[in-house]
């Protein structure tokens, strides 16, 4: 039987245009029993993929079994691996991160032929949309590109009119069915890869607990409520239990040991963010000042302003194979964050620390202003892609709005959006309608990559044995190649530490304060409100 495999999505980044949700809604009405990605270099899509598999077979009577593979491209020559297993799927990102030594896979793997029947976009009248992705790639217009396969024999083969990518009852490779059953269905869900700083983190963080309720005095702040003292005894009990229960209580000591007691040391302010903020376990440690119990004391409704912790955390966001975090952000001096970000590189070892990717895509403005240059190559196009982005909504101004709009169509963005509610933009899409049209379609479409502004990841064991791993061009830092939402599927323990300017003040302010000095903060800063 054939078998779709060698399947190149957007996360090949501007090779390939095949979107996973169409893939799979596609692979089920050509009547496929399995279906397999094999991204170029890359399983960043593979979160996405299984989960969507999941749905479908949640909902379908006939089933589809999910292949995950990868194409390696180590300069020389390329290899389709498929990974049989979980185990398979470990080795498959041992592959990708050693790119380009030598080809290492084992029994958990199987090797396919590559380009026998590779699938690049999912319906067959998508050609032009994934030719417009290689232009913008290779920074091409159409007609340049058209005109270079004469002498460019990689562009030739998207470009020649009788050959087609789109996934047919025709695609795929020829598979026995014994071979075909090989191939485990699994899951790359994990539990949360938190370093262990104390075997016995359950008593450490409820030392830490009592030492904090020493330091904050709260046997002065209760006196003698019992009720009150009752809240705050009750709220300790729930959050240690829940923590211990979901295996975490070491991602707050990291936390303490490393940010809060770190930036105390060298006198430094931080604030703590997100539902974290709101645990008593963060007040105890000196991550935030916020007293959930008491947020503000002398209000007379005092005990009804109590934050709620089962609202922002509680055991149902937990199930047997996974483990979900607490969302807490560090606001740290702008100056400070990268110090900061050293010395947890150092005490816990690089290889143990990095950073994370985003996906830059093909969206709003840049989207309609690239498809001008690919597709009007004109003298004036510029000056019209100009002129059109000018008159268009930005997507932080009508956040609310478009995502109650993609509740009833999850395809509709922010260009349909301004075609419908700006006037005119509306006016403009009558006269560039295929322009618009295609940057619709191509809208959310992977460009290219970057690092996420605050967020780095921790883990217990070397990155680059449980993730994908990029490297910094520029730093050679490392790079964990899974969005936010992916790597704390697959186990990843992320922490946002944001660097603020206002922090930068706070401390100038402090350091007057404290040392009886006088000096302006502010210079030359004006906000117009």
């Amino acid at each position: 039987m054939k078998i779709p495999i060698e399947v190149y999505t957007d996360y090949s980044i501007q090779y390939g245009f095949v979107k996973i949700k169409n893939l799979i809604s596609k692979a089920a009405e050509l009547g496929f029993s399995a279906v397999g990605i094999s991204d170029l270099n890359s399983i960043s899509g593979v979160v996405e993929f299984l989960q969507e598999v999941k749905k479908h077979n949640a909902s379908h009577e006939k089933k589809i079994k999910p292949i995950v593979g990868v194409v390696i491209d180590n300069g020389q020559s390329k290899r389709l691996v498929v990974a049989k297993n979980k185990n398979g799927y470990y080795n498959l990102i041992h592959l990708i991160n050693n790119i380009p030594l030598k080809f290492d896979f084992d029994a958990n793997n199987l090797e396919f032929p590559v380009g026998e029947s590779p699938v690049f976009y999912v319906e067959p009248n998508e050609k032009l949309y994934h030719q417009i992705i290689i232009c913008s790639k290779e920074h091409l217009t159409l007609l340049d590109a058209t005109t270079a396969t004469a002498t460019n024999e990689e562009l030739s083969r998207f470009f020649e009119a009788e050959k087609n990518f789109g996934l047919t009852k025709e695609s795929g490779i020829e598979i026995e069915q014994a071979t075909l059953d090989s191939i485990q269905a699994f899951d790359v869900a994990d539990k949360p890869r938190i370093p262990v700083l104390h075997e016995n983190a359950t008593e450490v963080l409820l030392a830490a607990c009592r030492d904090g309720w020493k330091k904050r005095d709260l046997n002065a702040k209760i006196g003698k409520d019992l009720d009150l003292k009752k809240r705050y005894v009750d709220r300790i009990t729930e959050e240690l239990a829940t923590f211990k229960k979901a295996n975490i209580e070491n991602y707050f000591l990291i936390l303490k040991k490393y940010i809060s007691d770190y930036a105390a040391e060298h006198g430094v302010s931080i604030g703590l963010r997100g539902s974290g903020a709101g645990t008593i376990v963060s007040f105890l440690l000196g991550l935030s000042d916020v007293d959930p119990i008491q947020p503000d004391p002398t209000l007379p409704w005092a005990k009804e302003r109590e934050l709620s912790f089962s609202r922002f955390y509680n055991d149902a966001r937990n199930t047997k194979d996974h483990v979900s975090m607490p969302d807490l952000d560090m606001d740290v001096p702008i100056s400070f964050r990268n110090r900061l970000i050293q010395h947890i590189k150092k005490s816990l070892g690089d290889k143990y620390v990095g950073f994370i990717i985003t996906f830059n895509r093909l969206d709003g403005k840049g989207a309609i202003k690239e498809m001008f240059r690919i597709m009007e190559p004109v003298q004036n196009s510029f000056d019209i892609a100009n002129m059109i982005t000018r008159e268009m909504v930005d997507t932080a101004k009508v956040q609310d709005v478009l995502a109650d709009l993609q509740e009833d169509n999850p395809d509709y963005n922010i260009i349909q959006y301004n075609i419908d509610h700006v006037y005119r933009v509306g006016q403009y899409y009558a006269q560039y309608k295929e322009v618009f049209d295609i940057a619709i379609k191509l809208g959310s479409s992977i460009r290219s990559t970057g690092r996420h502004a605050a967020g780095i990841v921790i883990s217990d064991v070397p990155l680059a044995e449980a993730f994908p791993i990029l490297y910094d061009k520029d730093s050679g830092e490392a790079i964990v190649a899974l969005e936010m939402v992916d790597l704390e599927y697959c186990g990843g323990v992320k922490y946002d530490i944001l660097g603020v300017a206002a922090y930068e003040k706070i401390d100038r302010i402090m350091d007057m304060i404290n040392n009886n000095r006088d000096e302006p903060i502010i210079e030359t800063e004006f906000v117009e409100c």
